[in-house]
């Protein structure tokens, strides 16, 4: 039982170190558009992000105070874009972009 207890405790330790440093998400684009941007905005962030958090394939945001939450504001080359409410980047390891 000991034993259990302290697992429990590390998962939790575990979790939210992870949560509050800087995540990377790899992003699968599958749409047949080139992306050009993604911004990412705290979810109960009310000014929307002006910061390109997409670079390499990659989706990188600070997780500042434990955000994990963001509105994800995707545009493309094309110059059209879509918005993905509620993505929770702490359990995501692959973005998919259809």
């Amino acid at each position: 039982m000991r034993f259990f207890r302290s697992a429990m405790v590390l998962g939790l330790v575990v979790g939210s170190a992870q949560a509050a440093g800087a995540m990377t998400v790899q992003i699968s684009n599958v749409s047949g558009k080139s992306i050009s941007a993604i911004y990412a905005t705290p979810k109960d962030e009310a000014t929307p992000s002006t910061t390109n958090a997409f670079s390499g394939g990659q989706l990188t945001v600070g997780g500042e105070n434990g955000q994990c939450v963001y509105t994800l504001a995707i545009q493309f080359s094309d110059s059209t874009s879509v918005e993905r409410p509620d993505v929770d980047l702490c359990q995501t390891e692959t973005l998919m972009v259809e």
